[in-house]
């Protein structure tokens, strides 16, 4: 069985760390003409307008994934795209919004993967464009950045227990581990909320 494929796909919603249905969190926005591309498993925050735009790194408090795209109906053929929504294109997403919300997401683990001991730091993410062709994400939580920090957006919750799947450190020609996070600056709730 291949162990640690390198398949990058964002943030996958998986539950809540209260244990309830993460689909109950999912609410449509409106995005306006000046976005980046958000592709179905970016994390997302709101840009000084008001509206929102996918999240990069060092951005300011993120407040869900995408798990949905909607392009305005009866655009030109070249502006509807397959799941993901372009550049400045107007249309809707549809963001898991959940404070307490846990997701799936690989590490880049290439220079210094995570250990075990790096459950409950917090951890940036890899700004990456997703596929134009899946329409997946292309982000991924940045093995360097693990820290105490409370300003960055996600926490560490767990290493995903399957058998394709092992820290990247019990062996360095494998890395791209598969990692369980919630957030810890959540726009709506402030500071280290997955504590």
């Amino acid at each position: 069985m291949a162990v640690n494929v390198d398949r990058v796909n964002g943030f996958r919603p998986v539950g809540t760390l209260a244990g309830g249905d993460w689909t109950a969190s999912i609410r449509t926005y409106t995005m306006d003409a000046t976005h980046d591309a958000v592709f179905i498993g970016d994390l997302v925050h709101f840009d000084a307008d008001g509206y929102p735009d996918q999240y990069d790194a060092g951005d300011t408090q993120v407040f869900g994934v995408c798990v949905g795209v909607e392009v305005n109906p009866g655009l030109n053929a070249l502006t509807e795209f397959p799941g993901y929504l372009d550049t400045n294109i107007a249309g809707k997403i549809r963001v898991a919004t959940d404070p307490l919300l846990v997701m799936e997401v690989q590490e880049d683990g290439l220079v210094t993967p995570l250990v075990l001991a790096d459950v409950n730091l917090n951890i940036e993410i890899i700004s990456a464009a997703g596929s134009t062709t899946t329409g997946i994400s292309g982000m991924e939580i940045d093995s360097t950045s693990a820290a105490t920090t409370n300003t960055l957006p996600l926490r560490i919750v767990a290493l995903v227990d399957r058998p394709d799947n092992q820290l990247a450190s019990v062996d360095t020609t494998k890395p791209n581990a598969r990692w369980l996070v919630t957030f810890a600056n959540h726009a709506w709730n402030g500071l280290n909320v997955g504590v």
